[in-house]
């Protein structure tokens, strides 16, 4: 205390760098002195990229690992951005979005250096610890993770909950973690010891805060009794206090670990000294409130309505005549800078609103460019010491703008072209693929070219066998639509709708001999088959139930049966030679407890002697239906729904992928055994789209993740190393013609600009492509990849040595006179 009256800076050091039995790392540290109001009254910032492995305690030296090169794309998140935090020396951001992805980026150049993607159903929670070195993260299917940032591995924190994960955040000592689900269940982990440990702390609460800072209660916990328990960092009870009556959610909870905020479903709002179990403030609004914040002096803002209410508890003025912010709708997010001079509110229709706290009464603030994108943010934040605001945006971007002025900086676009649907010709030189923003394109994977764009709005296409003609169904109309694929113009055969059917297509095949075209309906049970050549109405089936639609269609191998699937719970395959009246064949899925259909997502056939069929199903179900056998062969279940499933040609191997981002592999010799890919997941986010090869053992899948990987089923990759069955991937940026095809080790070609869309991240290193070309470009590397080749690195550009030489001194002219 003597040190701290001498010199407050000193002080407030010693107190944050800890003590020996808890000491803090440097990160840490800095953190503390950030939030510690009187240093930056007096100009403390802190600036620059800190290791988490820094420390100023001594220590023993500790071998480090071995860092891991990692290839990152370079996009932002395809959907609504949920939460965003910040290390705590500015110089890390992490975004968690409704793609189920994380990234973290640097700040400076907004650079990706980490994607990770385990999550499933969005990330709804992100924690950052405050020594930097671990991140925790919850999401809609009831998963918790934690990652050891420095050490580059997910650290266990044990299976998932039956709900999604409302919070998760950590105690000030960064070693223990607070996380509630959705059904109330609320745990405190503990990460510092070589298992986790995990306590329960109450299965009926409502809403969970933590402090952000020691020398108080840890957390705190509002449960459906009413009550606001207080617990330290153990998990014991410190305090009970009566709450204000209501539901108290996490986003009505506010603590720093010593003041306590709360507010509740009917508009009553209570404040209290969470130490002494004292009432501070007391009110009751005409209205729910909807969230409230808490500064780091302790000022309160409470949302209600098309207001923030300002309070300061420790101010008779503030506490008796709050100050009322105007906000344009219901507000779903208040947050202080951490230096105190900044309140920003986002709303639920996505506006953004700013006012600067340093004078009194609080001053609007306008953000450059905001009136331009209305309606945009769902999440907001401050960046250390209040220099920057950044908004999370519901299309998946990111946009920020510096402090004090407002000025705004480059956005980070959302990341569009998420692959829908893939089609490969006959010689495995073209692969078209269909994205989810409507835009067909097809490489040349032989040239290693510009993909050549399709104008017009797509949802699904498959290339004839030869490649040389397109079939897509149409966006606006959903006709059938015939292009030719070196023109990119429309063939004039027009395939029409039987009778006066009005109904849109959807899904598409073509047939294995490119006569027949086939495509069913994505709002009824219609199905057609159609004449390739001149559009002529072959086949009109009507096997499965209205107004569920066709979700899977397609041809077996010798062209002669067609096989449909429906959200009605069944699959059913058609002779094209014979009456479609009745199906020849009907696989029906069906909840075992109940009765009731299941709704088929993915269906192929595959071998016809014996003829075997495979459906996927909603619940993730994958079954495998055999002539002559009364019941299907149960493969197995992904996490989600099955979305695609594809035999090879052989029909020796069948693959299934869906939701949960992975691809599995069942070989027919022994279906129940699955193979997993590696690296695993095999995807950031969920497979649409899986496509074998015409010859060979190579399949392609195609991800929301906007890559397309190609896979080998080579015998080298089935002798227990999985790690080589990923050949390489494929990437374009919509939009442009722009893409880059890299292989796991590095190898890559590309466009003149695609090569920026692809970085290498070695330890905390960030290596652009342009800088290795000398040595890992590889000229048309997609041909080499199409054909089932792993290309060595090429051998490093040979130079001539430089030419040494040692020459005789140059004879010096005499001027002066000759000797006689």
């Amino acid at each position: 205390s003597a040190v701290g009256e001498l010199s407050p800076f000193v002080g407030a050091l010693l107190e944050a760098l800890g003590t020996p039995e808890r000491p803090r790392n440097l990160l840490a540290c800095l953190d503390l002195l950030n939030r510690n109001r009187a240093l930056a009254e007096q100009g403390f910032r802190m600036l620059g990229g800190i290791d988490p492995t820094l420390n100023l305690w001594s220590s023993p030296v500790r071998r480090m690992s071995q860092s891991k090169r990692e290839l990152l794309l370079q996009r932002g998140h395809a959907g609504a951005v949920t939460t965003v935090a910040f290390t705590a020396d500015g110089s890390r951001m992490i975004t968690g979005a409704q793609d189920s992805t994380i990234k973290v980026w640097r700040t400076s150049d907004r650079t990706v250096l980490r994607a990770l993607s385990h999550h499933m159903v969005g990330v709804t929670g992100l924690a950052l610890s405050p020594d930097g070195r671990r991140l925790a993260s919850g999401d809609g299917a009831g998963w918790l993770r934690v990652w050891d940032l420095a050490g580059s591995f997910p650290v266990p924190a044990g299976p998932p909950h039956e709900r999604g994960v409302d919070r998760v955040a950590f105690l000030p000592d960064g070693t223990h973690l607070a996380m509630l689900d959705m059904d109330g269940r609320c745990w405190l982990l503990e990460l510092g010891k070589s298992e986790v440990e995990t306590r329960s702390l109450s299965k009926i609460g409502n809403g969970l805060a933590c402090a952000s800072q020691p020398g108080g209660f840890a957390l705190a916990l509002s449960e459906k009794d009413g009550m606001i328990r207080l617990h330290d960092t153990a998990g014991s009870v410190l305090a009970v206090l009566d709450g204000p009556g209501g539901v108290v959610t996490s986003r009505r909870l506010a603590t720093d670990g010593r003041i306590m905020a709360a507010g509740d479903d009917v508009g009553r709002f209570a404040v209290w000294d969470g130490r002494a179990a004292r009432a501070l403030l007391a009110r009751t609004f005409d209205a729910a409130v909807d969230t409230l914040g808490l500064s780091p002096s302790g000022r309160v803002a409470v949302a209600v309505g098309r207001q923030v209410h300002l309070f300061d508890p420790t101010d008779p003025a503030g506490r008796d005549t709050p100050q009322m912010l105007d906000v344009p709708g219901q507000v779903n997010q208040v947050a202080f800078s951490d230096d105190d001079r900044w309140l920003a509110a986002c709303t639920a229709t996505g506006d953004l609103r700013l006012w600067r706290m340093d004078g009194r009464p609080a001053e609007p603030v306008r953000l450059e460019g905001d009136a331009e994108s209305p309606g945009q943010t769902t999440t907001v934040a401050f960046s250390p010491g209040g220099r920057r605001i950044v908004s999370g945006d519901r299309d998946g971007g990111i946009r920020t703008w510096d402090l004090p002025d407002g000025n705004r900086r480059p956005r980070v676009p959302p990341r569009r072209g998420q692959i829908a649907g893939l089609s490969v010709s006959e010689d495995a030189r073209y692969l078209l693929q269909v994205t989810q923003d409507r835009q067909a394109q097809v490489w040349d994977l032989q040239h290693g070219r510009a993909l050549t764009t399709l104008d017009g709005r797509w949802t699904s296409g498959a290339l004839a066998p030869d490649g040389a003609s397109v079939y897509l169904t149409s966006e606006d109309e959903g006709d059938v639509v015939a292009v030719e694929r070196s023109t990119g113009l429309r063939r004039e055969t027009v395939f029409r709708r039987p009778g006066e059917s009005l109904q849109r297509f959807g899904r598409l095949a073509v047939s294995p001999d490119g006569r027949r075209v086939a495509a069913g309906s994505v709002e009824g049970s219609l199905a057609c088959v159609w004449d390739a050549r001149t559009g002529a109405v072959d086949r009109v089936i009507r096997g499965h139930l209205d107004p569920h639609p066709i979700t899977a269609i397609g041809f077996s191998s010798d062209s002669k049966l067609l096989l449909t699937a429906s959200e009605d719970g069944t699959a059913k395959l058609w002779d094209l030679a014979g009456d479609v009246d009745r199906p020849l064949a009907e696989y029906a899925v069906i909840d075992s407890k109940t009765g009731d259909p299941i709704p088929v997502t993915a269906a192929q056939v595959g071998s016809l002697n014996p003829r075997r069929v495979v459906t996927g199903a909603i619940d993730g179900r994958i079954l495998l239906w055999e002539d002559g056998k009364g019941r299907p062969i149960e493969l197995g279940s992904l996490d989600g729904a099955v979305l695609t499933a594809a035999f090879t040609p052989d029909r020796r191997w069948l693959a299934a992928a869906g939701a949960d981002k992975s691809v599995w592999i069942s070989g027919m010799d022994n279906p129940r055994r699955r193979l997993r890919l590696e690296p695993f997941p095999q995807h950031a986010e969920q497979v649409n789209a899986l496509v074998a090869w015409p010859v060979g053992t190579i399949f392609a899948s195609g991800s929301d993740d906007t890559t397309i990987r190609l896979w080998s089923l080579d015998q080298e990759a089935l002798r227990g190393h999985a790690e080589k069955s990923l050949l390489g991937t494929l990437s374009a940026e919509q939009g442009t013609t722009d893409w880059v095809a890299f292989t796991p080790d590095g190898l890559f070609d590309s466009s003149i600009n695609g090569e920026k869309q692809v970085t290498w991240l070695e330890g905390l290193e960030v290596v652009t492509l342009e800088q290795v070309y000398d040595t890992r470009h590889v000229f048309k590397l997609t041909d080499r990849l199409r054909r089932g080749e792993r290309p060595r690195p090429p051998e490093p550009p040979r130079r001539p040595p430089p030419r040494l030489s040692i020459d005789p001194p140059r004879n010096r002219s005499s001027t002066g006179p000759r000797s006689s």
